[in-house]
């Protein structure tokens, strides 16, 4: 992951551990812990693209507060950085929750470098859509194939009246690049 940053968020010494440890075998330019406490863009410095690695939660909402604040920062390279999920639990509920968080990618535990890498690198060099509305900044959800999470969705984020769609690529070399934008500009956000 040579040019990429990884940023672990949740318990250090709890679950958040073992993603430390496994990122820190991945070769990241850096692998570092948020706690809250750090501006996002000094956490993020020194890498074109930075991976957001949440560690399990009890519930993952605890995450929003985090989320909300990669999402709206004014950084390019952090507002659209992947954000992945880490669990042990794989219930259809909790990935319904993932989804109307706005997670890039859910990844199950227990974790090798090996399944860190090809989970991640699902966000690299390939097309991504994001959907900007007054409530939500993150994927397009619409795609699954599940129906029940495609709905988790719609009903969590008003897509009949989408303010912005965003198509950009990620790369380890060139960071965010914007291949298309609806607007031009953001949207306003209520959140």
């Amino acid at each position: 992951m040579i040019g990429a940053g990884a940023i672990v968020v949740g318990n250090a010494a709890g679950t958040g551990e073992p993603l430390l440890a496994t990122a820190a075998e991945c070769g990241f330019n850096f692998v570092r812990h948020y706690d809250g406490q750090q501006p996002l863009d000094e956490l993020a410095a020194g890498a074109r693209l930075s991976f957001f690695l949440f560690a399990e939660a009890d519930d993952p909402a605890v995450h929003a507060p985090v989320i909300r604040d990669i999402r709206h920062n004014k950084q390019r390279e952090i507002a659209y950085a992947p954000l992945a999920y880490f669990t042990y639990r794989g219930s259809e509920d909790l990935i319904e929750t993932c989804v109307g968080l706005g997670f890039d990618e859910v990844i199950g535990m227990p974790l090798d470098r090996e399944r860190l890498v090809v989970g991640l690198m699902r966000q690299i060099e390939t097309p991504q859509v994001y959907y900007e509305t007054a409530e939500y900044f993150g994927p397009d959800r619409r795609r699954f194939s599940e129906p029940r999470l495609a709905d988790a969705f719609l009903r969590g984020h008003n897509v009949v009246q989408m303010a912005r769609r965003i198509e950009f690529r990620r790369s380890l070399t060139a960071g965010i690049r914007i291949l298309g934008d609806s607007k031009g500009e953001p949207a306003k956000r209520t959140s």
